[in-house]
C-alpha cells in the first residue's frame, strides 16, 4: 500500500484506507502478474495491420505496432526471432504474429512479445502446418517404426480422390498400362473446400470397414489429389485425415500435388508419391517388366544348368579314367595282398605282448614267492601265536611262564605251554622269568 501523507483529514484518509490504494507500481505488477498467470497470454496469434515499424540499428530488434479498425497493441520481436524472418516488415502489411503478452512496467502498458511472424493468407496456413507437424511428430505418427510395408503384387487398390480430377485418370491409365489385372475401386471424395478433410478421413475409415467385414480386401490404398495452390491442397493437412491414415490398417500411399508439394498426410503415410501417377507406379508392378525379369532368370537358370551339367560330365569323364574303375580288380589283389601283411604283422605283435605279459608275471610271481611267509616256514623256521585269538606273539613280554601257545610249522601246528622265559641280553630277566 502506498502512503497518505497527502491527504489533509483523517477522515479522507480512512476512506482511501477502506477502499485500498495502490501505487502506480503496485498497479501495474498486479496487472503484470495477472497477465502472466493467464495461460492463453502465453502463447497467442494476434492478426492485425503493420504499422510504426522501426528495427533498431545497434541491437536489430524490431519495434512495430499491429492495429485493426477498433484496437491496436505495441509488439516487440527480439533479434534472434527478426533473422528469422522470411520477408521484410513494412507498414501497411497484413500479418499473424505468435507470441505472449506481457505488461512494460517503465510504460505501464501491456505488448506483444512476438516469436514468430508471416504475412496474411499461405503465411498463416504455414504456420498452421508447422504446429501441427511438429505435435503429430511429438506423438510419433512420423516414426518408420510404424510404417508398413506395401505389397509388391496387389490384388486390389482403392483409390481415395475424386471421381471427376485428374488423379484418377491419371491413376487408371497408368495401372492399366503396367497391370491390366489389377482391381481398382474408387472411393470418391471432394479433395478441396470446407467438406474435404472429413470426407477423406471417413473414405479411409470406410475402406478400413469393410475390409474388416471381409467384404473387400484391399491391399493398398492410394489417397491423393493433383496439383494446386497451398489452400486447394489444404486438405490434406487437416488433423483429423492425418488421424484417419495413422489408425489404418491397410497401407496408404500419399499422391498429393506434385513433387514440390509436401502435406501432413505424407510424413503421415507408409509412402509418398511426387504425384498421382508415381503412386500408381509405386502401387502397381510393371507386367512387362516382370515378364522381362521372369526370362532372364529363366535364362540365366538355364546357363547355369548347362553349367552344372558340363562340370558333372567332365567329372564323370575324370572318373572313368581312374585306375578304379578301368582295372577293379587289380586294385583288391592289391588290397588283399595288403589286408595279409597286415594281418600278420597283427599276429607277430600280439606274440610279442603276449611273450612280455608272461615274462612280467614269472618275474612277479618270483618276488611274491620270496616274501610268501609259508616259504619262510619250509625253510624249518616257525611262528608263535596265542591259541584263542591267534594273535602272533612278537615278544617274550607278552606271555608268562605256564600259558598255553601255538608253534606254526609248515605242515601244521604244536600246542605248547611256556616253562620258562629267557629274554636276550639280561640275566636278571631271565631269573626273574625262571621264578
Amino acid at each position: 500500500m502506498g502512503n497518505f501523507t497527502g491527504f489533509d483529514s483523517f477522515e479522507l484518509r480512512e476512506q482511501f484506507w477502506e477502499i485500498g490504494v495502490l501505487t502506480v507500481s503496485e498497479l501495474t505488477d498486479y496487472i503484470k502478474q495477472m497477465l502472466d498467470r493467464d495461460e492463453l497470454l502465453r502463447d497467442v496469434c494476434v492478426s492485425g495491420e503493420l504499422s510504426n515499424v522501426k528495427l533498431h540499428s545497434a541491437t536489430g530488434h524490431l519495434y512495430f505496432t499491429l492495429k485493426d479498425a477498433d484496437a491496436q497493441i505495441d509488439c516487440v520481436m527480439w533479434m534472434d526471432n527478426v533473422v528469422k524472418l522470411d520477408f521484410q516488415p513494412s507498414d501497411g502489411q497484413h500479418v499473424i504474429a505468435r507470441g505472449h503478452v506481457k505488461v512494460y512496467p517503465p510504460k505501464g502498458r501491456y505488448q506483444l512479445y512476438a516469436r514468430t511472424m508471416h504475412l496474411c493468407g499461405t503465411g498463416y496456413l504455414w504456420e498452421k502446418f508447422e504446429l501441427l507437424k511438429r505435435k503429430l511428430e511429438a506423438e510419433g505418427l512420423f516414426d518408420k517404426a510404424r510404417k508398413k510395408e506395401l505389397p509388391k503384387f496387389p490384388q486390389v487398390v482403392g483409390i481415395v480422390t475424386s471421381p471427376d480430377g485428374a488423379a484418377i485418370r491419371d491413376i487408371m491409365r497408368v495401372c492399366r498400362k503396367r497391370c491390366p489385372n489389377v482391381q481398382l475401386i474408387l472411393i470418391p471424395t471432394a479433395v478441396q473446400g470446407a467438406e474435404a478433410a472429413p470426407q477423406i478421413a471417413a473414405a479411409i475409415e470406410f475402406a478400413n470397414e469393410l475390409m474388416s467385414k471381409g467384404i473387400v480386401m484391399f491391399d493398398v490404398l492410394i489417397v491423393g489429389r493433383g496439383g494446386g495452390s497451398i489452400e486447394d491442397l489444404w486438405a490434406f493437412n487437416e488433423e483429423i485425415v492425418a488421424r484417419a491414415a495413422a489408425k489404418s490398417h491397410i497401407p496408404i500411399v500419399s499422391a498429393v500435388g506434385h513433387e514440390t508439394d509436401f502435406t501432413i498426410l505424407d510424413f503421415v503415410a507408409d509412402m509418398r508419391a511426387a504425384t498421382p501417377s508415381a503412386a500408381a507406379e509405386i502401387v502397381v508392378p510393371d507386367l512387362t517388366e516382370q515378364r522381362v525379369r521372369f526370362f532372364r532368370l529363366v535364362s540365366s537358370l538355364l546357363s547355369a544348368m548347362e553349367s552344372l551339367t558340363k562340370m558333372a560330365q567332365q567329372r564323370l569323364k575324370a572318373l572313368t579314367t581312374r585306375r578304379v574303375l578301368t582295372n577293379p580288380q587289380e586294385l583288391m589283389d592289391i588290397k588283399r595282398q595288403r589286408l595279409d601283411e597286415l594281418f600278420q604283422r597283427m599276429g607277430h605283435s600280439i606274440q610279442s605282448i603276449l611273450l612280455q605279459c608272461k615274462q612280467r608275471y614269472v618275474a612277479a610271481h618270483s618276488k611274491l614267492s620270496a616274501l610268501d611267509p609259508r616259504g619262510v616256514l619250509k625253510r624249518g623256521y616257525a611262528y608263535v601265536r596265542h591259541p584263542e585269538t591267534g594273535q602272533i606273539i612278537k615278544s617274550v613280554t607278552e606271555t608268562s611262564i605256564g600259558s598255553k601257545v601255538d608253534v606254526v610249522l609248515a605242515d601244521g601246528a604244536l600246542r605248547c605251554e611256556v616253562e620258562g622265559v629267557t629274554q636276550n641280553g639280561s640275566e636278571e630277566n631271565e631269573q626273574r622269568y625262571n621264578g
